[in-house]
């Protein structure tokens, strides 16, 4: 009988041990409503650079946590483009951006990604390998940091302790807004599943065909 709060909800007690649970923030209820796609695209972009923006100021090293997914390379790409602007002093990287990333072994592998952007923007790069050895190796410590038995985040352990040992404090990343972008093919069903059961039928989602 243990159970999560959601991002976004609130809880609240009464006399009598009496829970209520009540929503406080959705982000769908927040954001206007552009007319056109390209519209839509614009809006996205000027806000996802100016959220890059804010963040790249930093009196010590920044590094990227790069998964080789959509969110992860979105922020490495336009950091990168701020991050070259000659009239972005207090934004610019010391040297190259640094990028930490894991490795999984197949099929999880996402290396392919991952080399690509590290190429792309000549990044410095440091990489975990996940194996079964490390795996056995840290799962008790990271069970007790992490609380949770829902998965253990063996990738993300080796990558934050690399990117510690290494002197980086600073890490930009997609966790929080995680799949921001719906980089997998399984929120393609569910985006139009969602649009059935709030419309009412599949013709419904055909304003978003061009997507």
């Amino acid at each position: 009988n243990v159970y999560r709060i959601l991002p976004g909800e609130q809880l609240f007690f009464s006399k009598g041990y009496k829970i209520q649970k009540k929503f406080w923030w959705q982000t769908i209820d927040m954001l206007p409503d552009p007319i056109t796609q390209q519209q839509q695209v614009n809006t996205f972009r000027d806000l996802f650079e100016e959220a890059c923006v804010l963040r790249m100021r930093s009196d010590v090293p920044t590094a990227i946590a790069l998964s080789g997914g959509l969110d992860s390379s979105s922020i490495m790409s336009m950091t990168s483009h701020i991050g070259s602007n000659n009239n972005n002093f207090e934004r610019r990287f010391a040297k190259k951006s640094a990028c930490f990333s894991a490795f999984f072994p197949p099929p999880q592998d996402e290396s392919v990604y991952i080399n690509h952007m590290i190429k792309s923007y000549d990044a410095e790069a440091y990489i975990s390998n996940v194996t079964i050895k490390n795996f056995l190796e840290e799962a008790d410590d990271i069970l007790y940091q992490v609380e949770d038995l829902f998965e253990v985040p063996i990738g993300a352990w080796l990558m934050y302790k690399n990117m510690r040992q290494k002197g980086y404090v600073v890490s930009l990343e997609g966790h929080g807004v995680d799949e921001l972008l719906g980089g997998y093919q399984h929120h393609i069903s569910t985006f139009i599943l969602n649009k059935i059961n709030t419309k009412g039928n599949i013709f419904s989602i055909m304003q978003f065909q061009k997507i």
